[in-house]
């Protein structure tokens, strides 16, 4: 979906769509944040354990992916990676910074 369209959206309306979109946006990654939280306090083997007896490989997909979209958090909120991912070299790109002067610093 086009933020706006050539058909004459006001200004406003544009304003309100992108901040609109940008506080979903910060609000997804604040919540994989929080979930980070929680799974990193449990294991593969919590996961396959009863009562869940979760699948192997669904535990330690879920768990990967939670902590691949943790990583992509990080990445945004101080532009560097946790330390066992790939490392930035030179200087971070804090990809937060720009959004945040639209919408506000702890928008969510």
């Amino acid at each position: 979906m086009a933020v706006f369209n050539a058909s004459g959206q006001s200004a406003a309306a544009i304003i309100n769509n992108v901040t609109g979109r940008l506080i979903a946006h910060h609000r997804a990654l604040a919540d994989l944040a929080g979930l980070y939280a929680w799974t990193s306090g449990l294991s593969a083997a919590d996961l396959t354990a009863a009562p869940l007896s979760m699948a192997s490989a669904d535990a330690n997909a879920i768990l990967a992916a939670v902590a691949d979209a943790h990583a992509e958090y990080l990445i945004h909120t101080t532009g560097q990676s946790p330390g066992s991912y790939p490392q930035v070299t030179g200087t971070p790109y804090n990809y937060s910074a720009s959004q945040t002067t639209v919408i506000g610093p702890a928008t969510g």
